[in-house]
């Protein structure tokens, strides 16, 4: 695959009365997974929507043996293949829809009960917890390496960078992640873009990310995960 991770295309609906209008593709929008359309009311009815594509897709189907070939002995997305463009779209709401109507008031929903609901105590106890070995004292860290984004070339089920973040701060509570994109996405952009967000989220001695990636080997065969820092918490 020529491509830095799978391919994402946009997709723009409206809500006419109480249904949503059928989806109308964007041209050319093939891109990451995060791509965040900027949307224009026009006076006369109707939106203009300025969006990016990347042309992933179209590439993908360009591919050749001798641009194969270029991938591999490099190792990573020839120059040019992975190239943004902006483009802007008219729509407008097909004719004899009805206008929108407002929302009522949101009903409030039972909660669900939680997977582990002593899952706070589990996780204080075991950052709380040492193990004192002659005159040092270690203490667990939890995080994980095996974490795929967009971004990834076998990342098509996981989700946006952010999202990554978000889990690992927010829904798994880790005290550390390293991002495990293949190649951290095979361009420079992406190198760029994950290891400033590993910058971002350094936020010690509550979550220290690794500058990490995934890599492939001839032999023996599989995937091996390369960390290029150290982590290391003091209190």
């Amino acid at each position: 695959m020529l491509t830095s991770g799978p391919i994402w295309s946009e997709f723009a609906t409206t809500l006419a009365g109480k249904s949503w209008t059928p989806p109308q593709p964007l041209p050319r929008s093939d891109n990451l997974l995060d791509n965040r359309p900027a949307l224009i009311s026009r006076p006369e009815g109707g939106i203009l929507i300025a969006y990016s594509g990347d042309g992933r897709l179209h590439r993908e189907v360009d591919l050749t043996r001798d641009l194969g070939l270029r991938f591999l002995s490099s190792q990573s997305t020839p120059a040019g293949l992975i190239n943004n463009d902006v483009f802007i779209a008219a729509l407008a709401a097909p004719k004899g829809s009805p206008a929108g109507e407002p929302l009522g008031p949101v009903e409030a929903t039972k909660p669900t009960p939680p997977v582990h609901p002593k899952e706070a105590e589990d996780v204080a106890r075991i950052r709380s917890h040492r193990v004192n070995a002659g005159a040092k004292s270690y203490q667990l860290l939890r995080g994980e390496f095996q974490r795929h984004t967009e971004m990834s070339l076998d990342g098509a089920d996981d989700g946006a960078l952010e999202d990554m973040w978000r889990y690992a701060i927010d829904a798994g509570r880790l005290d550390w992640v390293g991002c495990g994109d293949h190649d951290n996405g095979g361009t420079e952009y992406t190198w760029w873009i994950t290891q400033k967000t590993t910058d971002l989220y350094h936020a010690a001695p509550r979550f220290v990310p690794l500058f990490t990636y995934e890599r492939s080997v001839q032999y023996p065969g599989g995937h091996r995960n390369q960390e290029t820092a150290l982590l290391c918490r003091h209190r």
